[in-house]
């Protein structure tokens, strides 16, 4: 009896010892698991304060990006024509769909610049850059029925063999050798920004986006020619649009709506639409918008090799005029899509400004504002912040892919083709390895040359001063040729001189000067109360427009008093004051005014071929100013494609080897369409 009671106690003692050991370790796994919670937290936390929020996914995400534009330069290195001749390399055979086509020349316009540059102009100066794309527009339906006949109708392969045939070599050695100075530092403007934004904001280290981007470039460029080029361009204009998309759609959502982002919008002054002042040194008014979307428009689609070189690989002129309208709408969503996530990220940062939270935001200008917020917004949704970063990689990479292929098209046939003297020895295969080797030079010169863009202080501003100091006059003397027989070569040498001295001289003067610009009022009122909280921490604080007081704050952007600001209004030469959207105008002005002028005391040009003046102005000028004898030798460097003869009465080469000669005409659907 005293044993079965002595085993009950045991059992119930080792059954108290049981559960009381048991209950200890719950209580120590429960701790375990809230300090490694809390480790994570903290973890995470201080990895947000550091910037350094990419997780795996994130860059599984944008690797995969970059995968997937390198297999389509490997897909079309051995698919098709497998890039064996230049003709398919560089001009896509010239029987492109019109999808792709239509896609690049929008992906071409929206460079990275533009990208992140845009929503912060929106956000510090308000929605007056949504009437941008008006201009544009019209620039393109010009483009659409002067230059595109004229480019379309010679079958050129660079642009700047027009200039040649009208003028002569020497004008087209300039162009050509002003474009590739324009469009190398250009790509490096374009390949540098999104790396050094996406490092502020990520910590990723702004030499590995880079050396990404870069090399990736360089494989499906060199690889796969126009086509990789072109079909890389839809697939990567596609995921920046979803990207762009999906921070409107959640910015909307954390604000309760669209309609809540506009009311702050409203209260904090960002829709102001209409500035009809006639002052031309206010960063954004009704015209300087107008103005600029014009004139980037004509500069891009009428005189610039990587826009010209997409029209002219479509089989027929109806469909390259086709390409450039339907291009149209697309560029104005994703024009108005860029503006919009200003707006929207306005609206979640109108209380807590992180330009004004340097400190505890890690990033010091506009241009880092849309990769901040993606990354601050979508980082606890796996893959998404990699993705919405992606979108970013992707301006860039059609960028630089467009400026790689068009350099090395200018490259060979406006340097080695006229001044090569071993012609006899350059085959069609050996020509195309040129080119491939010009892609790939083209694209490490591009990586190198990011360090010295690294020094330029504002990112849109001198991109667009360095793209427009060249563009502009070179779009006049393009003009010139194509709507007067007047022009010559000494009359457009002088103006396209003067015209770029003036830009480049308005550009570096309105950099010197740095003209202070008042921005719209910011505001830290509603910034959390603990200064050190770091402005990565996913908790955020949203306002809505009946607690926002925005319209009271004075603007804490501007640190020079306005007092300053108008002594240094005086003390500046007018044209630095320039709004940075005006700059080309005047030497594109200059270069059509001096350039038509000295052609004419010079004597001008008397005996121009009709097929180099643009259609609608053939009827307006003189049959005698205009030849159309049936055949003129031209050099045969200097024509496409092998060609040695040019039919003057069609404006039509008789050798080229692309397909579209039939018993030694051109074929009918295209030589119809060329005619008035």
């Amino acid at each position: 009896m005293l044993d079965h009671l002595a085993i009950r106690l045991v059992h119930k003692v080792d059954v108290f010892l049981f559960i009381s050991s048991s209950q200890s370790m719950i209580r120590v796994l429960l701790g375990t698991w809230d300090s490694a919670v809390g480790f994570y937290t903290g973890y995470k936390r201080t990895k947000m304060q550091n910037r350094e929020v990419f997780e795996i996914w994130d860059y599984l995400v944008v690797g995969a990006m970059l995968l997937l534009s390198g297999a389509i330069g490997v897909y079309f290195r051995f698919s098709g024509g497998k890039q064996r001749t230049t003709s398919e390399y560089l001009m896509a055979g010239r029987n492109m769909d019109m999808l792709p086509v239509v896609l690049s020349l929008m992906a071409t316009i929206q460079t990275a610049v533009g990208t992140l540059g845009f929503p912060g102009e929106v956000y510090l100066y308000g929605a007056q850059l949504y009437l941008y794309p008006l201009g544009f527009t019209v620039a393109l339906i010009i483009c659409t029925f002067v230059h595109t006949p004229v480019y379309f109708g010679i079958q050129v392969t660079s642009a700047y063999e027009y200039l040649e045939r009208r003028f002569g070599k020497l004008t087209r050695t300039i162009i050509s050798g002003l474009f590739v100075i324009q469009m190398i530092l250009f790509m490096s403007v374009g390949l540098y920004s999104p790396s050094i934004a996406l490092s502020a904001v990520s910590g990723l280290s702004h030499i590995v986006s880079i050396l990404a981007v870069g090399i990736v470039c360089a494989f499906y460029c060199t690889l796969g020619g126009m086509k990789a080029v072109l079909w890389t361009d839809v697939l990567q204009s596609i995921l920046m649009f979803l990207a762009l998309l999906s921070v409107i759609i959640k910015g909307s959502i954390d604000m309760g709506g669209f309609g809540e982002v506009l009311n702050i919008a409203e209260k904090g002054g960002r829709l102001n639409f209409f500035n009809t002042t006639f002052d031309p040194t206010l960063r954004f008014t009704v015209w300087s918008a107008l103005i600029g979307g014009f004139m980037y428009g004509m500069t891009t689609c009428g005189a610039n090799q990587t826009q010209v070189q997409r029209l002219l690989t479509v089989s027929t002129l109806k469909r390259s005029q086709l390409a450039l309208l339907i291009s149209i709408p697309f560029n104005l969503l994703m024009y108005y899509t860029i503006y919009t996530c200003g707006l929207v990220i306005y609206a979640n940062f109108a209380g807590c400004d992180p330009l004004l939270q340097t400190d505890s935001s890690g990033i010091s200008s506009a241009d880092q504002l849309i990769p901040y917020y993606m990354i601050r917004s979508f980082n606890m949704y796996p893959g998404m912040a990699g993705f919405c970063v992606s979108g970013v990689f992707c301006a860039a990479l059609t960028s630089i892919s467009s400026a790689v292929n068009s350099l090395a098209a200018v490259t060979y046939e406006d340097f080695v083709k006229p001044f090569c003297t071993c012609q006899s020895w350059v085959t069609e295969k050996s020509a195309t390895r040129m080119s491939k080797f010009f892609a790939f030079f083209y694209s490490a010169l591009c990586i190198g040359m990011t360090y010295i863009v690294g020094n330029i202080k504002a990112i849109i501003p001198a991109a667009f001063v360095v793209f427009t100091a060249i563009g502009g006059p070179t779009l006049s003397i393009i003009t010139l040729g194509m709507l007067t027989t007047t022009s010559n070569q000494k009359g457009i040498i002088v103006g396209l001189l003067s015209g770029i001295a003036l830009n480049a001289w308005i550009g570096t003067g309105a950099i010197i000067s740095d003209f202070p610009q008042i921005k719209l009022p910011q505001s830290t009122e509603f910034c959390p109360a603990n200064s050190s909280e770091s402005l990565f921490l996913p908790t955020m604080t949203y306002l809505n427009s009946t607690n926002l007081t925005l319209t009271t704050v004075a603007s804490t952007a501007t640190s020079e008093p306005t007092d300053g600001i108008s002594i240094l209004k005086e003390e500046i030469f007018p044209l630095f004051k320039l709004s940075f959207l005006l700059h080309p105008v005047p030497g594109t002005i200059l270069t059509l005014l001096l350039g038509y002028i000295v052609s004419f005391i010079t004597g001008g040009d008397t005996n121009v071929d009709e097929n180099l003046i643009c259609p609608f102005m053939r009827k307006c000028l003189s049959a005698n100013t205009l030849k159309a004898e049936d055949k003129v030798h031209i050099s045969g460097a200097a024509l496409p494609d092998g060609a040695h003869y040019m039919d003057n009465h069609n404006g039509f080469v008789n050798s080229l080897d692309n397909g579209h000669l039939k018993n030694g005409k051109l074929k009918e659907h295209i030589l119809e369409e060329s005619k008035l």
